[in-house]
């Protein structure tokens, strides 16, 4: 099974350069099976120098997009393909 790391995988997506910014800040943040257990906007703020309400729209339009899904207990899950 070929296993891609979340920051890989974030690296192949056809977004504009905030929101692929936002999704690399995600990544760096997820485990190996793409789940983001602590996100506070206001880290991803620190370490993407973007304002909360733009990290938050960002957020959103990656759901939208089915990239990123919340998972339980205000977790977010990186929607990673695994290929076998």
């Amino acid at each position: 099974m070929s296993v891609q790391t979340p920051t890989s995988w974030a690296w192949e997506h056809k977004v504009d350069p905030i929101t692929l910014l936002v999704l690399l800040a995600l990544a760096d943040m997820a485990d190996d099976l793409g789940i983001i257990w602590d996100a506070p906007y206001w880290v991803l703020s620190e370490k993407t120098g973007l304002h909360q309400t733009t990290i938050g729209k960002r957020i959103r339009l990656l759901g939208d997009i089915g990239s990123l899904q919340h998972a339980s207990g205000g977790a977010y899950r990186l929607m990673i393909r695994r290929s076998a």
